[in-house]
């Protein structure tokens, strides 16, 4: 998102790139492309300073904020500091940046300000400890990660503490080197039997070219595409895709990238314990020149 703020802001004026101590702020639209007719208006961002650093809150169209962002310098190029998302104007992810990537503790909740997920960065990369949560606050998962990889032991849990599965990786490589999966009663048993991740396939293409083709197609002039887009969403337990979210854009194409995810052909949803469930996933799309 921090490049699209840099690349709105720069369109007003280079005077905004220096806001002092006023707020500027910025409509734009579903593409992040700024706009003067409000009635257009998908995002409002809010920029102004704040002692030596620089802050930006997004809000919707409603006026509810969804996310507040600091950075170090007045051109707006490196995050740095406290940064919020918001859902229901409530906070759902806190975590810090340091010179443009995430350090320390990154916390998750719920919509009632439960934590879900621990997550710790070292120069924008998971390094250390992991820690998932059940709803009634009992740990779900926990493992450690040695720079975006996992390392040692991974346990997943049953609500009632029970270990579920047992997997130990060696920080190197993707796949875990030793695997238990145990029912309720601690008998060995099969991991379908304890958890799947949903899974996409159409015509042979796997999600990722699928979103890729579908907007390629949808653009007669597939040339004009550029950029990146990360997004999040939700399969739920019929298989369809729903809740999708830009994590990060640098791209023009973000609206396309969103009906596209929206417009997907089922999936087979994920399971949990052998039962169907809604689950989350991301994915980034990358067109260069």
């Amino acid at each position: 998102m921090k490049r699209n703020v840099i690349m709105i802001l720069l369109w007003l004026s280079p005077l905004s790139l220096f806001a002092q101590s006023d707020t500027t702020v910025v409509y734009v639209d579903e593409n992040f492309k700024a706009v003067k007719n409000q009635k257009n208006t998908a995002f409002i961002f809010r920029s102004f300073q704040k002692d030596s650093s620089w802050v930006i809150n997004v809000y919707n169209k409603e006026n509810k904020i969804i996310k507040s962002e600091t950075y170090s310098d007045a051109g707006l190029l490196l995050a740095h500091g406290p940064s919020v998302e918001y859902e229901n104007e409530l906070p759902v992810l806190k975590g810090m940046f340091l010179k443009g990537k995430k350090t320390g503790p990154w916390l998750t909740y719920n919509s009632r300000g439960k934590l879900l997920k621990y997550e710790n960065y070292l120069g924008g990369r998971l390094h250390g400890t992991y820690r998932e949560y059940n709803e009634d606050g009992g740990v779900k998962e926990e493992g450690n990660y040695n720079w975006n990889r996992k390392k040692d032991e991974w346990k997943f849990f049953y609500n009632d503490g029970k270990v579920a599965s047992l997997q130990v990786f060696d920080g190197e490589n993707a796949d875990a080197i030793k695997e238990e999966f145990f029912d309720t009663e601690g008998n060995r048993t099969t991991k379908e039997k304890i958890r799947t991740p949903a899974f996409f396939q159409f015509k042979g293409l796997n999600f990722r070219n699928y979103i890729l083709q579908t907007i390629v197609k949808g653009n007669p002039n597939m040339l004009s595409l550029v950029g990146r887009v990360e997004c999040s969403f939700t399969v739920d337990e019929n298989g369809n895709t729903k809740n999708v979210k830009i994590v990060s854009s640098s791209g023009n194409f973000v609206k396309e990238a969103r009906l596209a995810i929206l417009g997907s052909p089922k999936w087979t949803p994920a399971t949990l314990f052998g039962k169907v469930i809604t689950s989350e996933d991301r994915i980034i799309l990358t067109f260069v020149r």
